[in-house]
């Protein structure tokens, strides 16, 4: 068996991938596409483990405000209100984004290109948000279950919550064999590469209300629900302990 692991920036994918992998003899495969994109796979082969991780919105928005990985220089201004309500552009950085890793060929001079993994599937159009994108994604990685044999989907606030205990579970439920004499979360949790760190900005702090009210009239209460999050103003505002990434 091998396993890939979707989800969008910001949402653990880095960590996951490293515990799964430090704790599984089960090898990680990246061919079947861009881990934050749209399932484009000719096939997935019967033994492959697809495996999805998602963030509680409001914590999801803090992080990714802070390090919008692949986002246009051109919004790098806009302030945290302002940035949930602009369409999302992002751009080709062909020499850090490792497309050769996800089946796909370098191109070097798509350098400050429109991302074309990152816009609207269908349409081809930038998303109207940020909040958008990560609707659309979801239902496209959800997806997942009628397409793959094996399919995995977690909240990074479980699996940060009790990494060995979700890690139990998923070896019982897969049958993997384990590399050590017993389950552990990693030693050192995997950062982002280092060459996206210039794109780290301040942190959101408290989100307002109005900005709140505006978030939740953005998302899809019944993809969210399904995700495993509350859209009710008083559940989506508290946010999980101890959040990492």
């Amino acid at each position: 068996m091998d396993y890939q692991v979707f989800g969008e920036r910001c949402s653990g994918t880095n960590y996951l991938d490293q515990i799964l992998n430090e704790n599984f003899k089960i090898k990680a495969v990246h061919h079947y596409g861009w881990k934050h994109g749209f399932p484009t796979m000719p096939g997935i082969w019967r033994q492959s483990l697809c495996v999805v991780i998602t963030r509680a919105p409001f914590d999801w928005l803090r992080r990714f405000y802070r390090t919008p990985y692949e986002m246009d220089p051109n919004m790098s201004e806009l302030g945290f209100s302002e940035w949930i309500r602009s369409p999302w552009h992002s751009i080709c950085r062909p020499r850090i984004q490792g497309w050769e890793k996800w089946g796909m060929q370098f191109i070097p001079n798509l350098g400050r290109h429109p991302l074309q993994l990152d816009r609207h599937p269908i349409e081809g159009r930038a998303f109207s948000s940020v909040c958008e994108m990560r609707t659309l994604k979801y239902r496209a990685w959800f997806g997942l279950k009628n397409r793959a044999s094996n399919f995995l989907f977690i909240r990074y606030e479980d699996l940060n919550r009790d990494p060995v205990g979700l890690l139990s579970d998923i070896q019982s439920t897969f049958q993997l064999e384990c590399r050590n004499d017993s389950i552990r979360d990693t030693i050192e949790r995997a950062d982002p590469p280092i060459a996206h760190r210039r794109d780290l900005r301040r942190d959101v702090g408290e989100i307002s209300a109005e900005d709140r009210s505006f978030v939740l009239t953005q998302l899809d209460p019944e993809l969210e629900a399904r995700l495993g999050y509350s859209l009710d103003p008083d559940v989506a505002a508290t946010p999980p302990s101890n959040p990492q990434s």
